[in-house]
């Protein structure tokens, strides 16, 4: 039987995660990844992204947030980053607890767990085989 941990090495194969209007994200056990797309003409100076332990905002200055709220659990701030390629913002938050998340911000669709909790039981050779 695979455990957890183990089918993270295979997180090409499973993605764990989803997509918002304004963002999408996935996840293994230790980090979130969220991508943000954005104008292709903004440049990182423009760009702001913010976290706490448990909050997130990022958006391009003088517009709304397109992201703004409770992150789904704790996150490792010193740990965590953000990077800015020609029209994408890609966010990555270390999980202070390795569990899964239902979604990434508190109140946008989530996930079924219970999905993710049910790999363990996967035959990750037959898994390989049907990517």
């Amino acid at each position: 039987m695979t455990t957890l941990r183990e089918m993270s090495k295979y997180a090409h194969l499973l993605e764990f995660g989803n997509d918002t209007r304004n963002y999408s994200w996935t996840q293994t056990e230790e980090e979130v990844t969220i991508t943000m797309k954005i104008e292709s003409t903004a440049t990182s100076r423009q760009v702001f992204v913010g976290f706490e332990k448990q909050h997130l905002i990022a958006g391009l200055c003088g517009q709304p947030a397109l992201i703004d709220g409770h992150l789904f659990d704790e996150v490792v701030v010193h740990d965590s980053s953000w990077s800015f390629t020609e029209g994408e913002v890609q966010i990555t938050l270390q999980k202070k607890n390795q569990k899964w998340w239902g979604s990434a911000i508190v109140g946008d669709p989530s996930i079924d767990l219970d999905l993710i909790e049910g790999t363990k039981y996967l035959d990750v050779g037959l898994l390989e085989k049907v990517k």
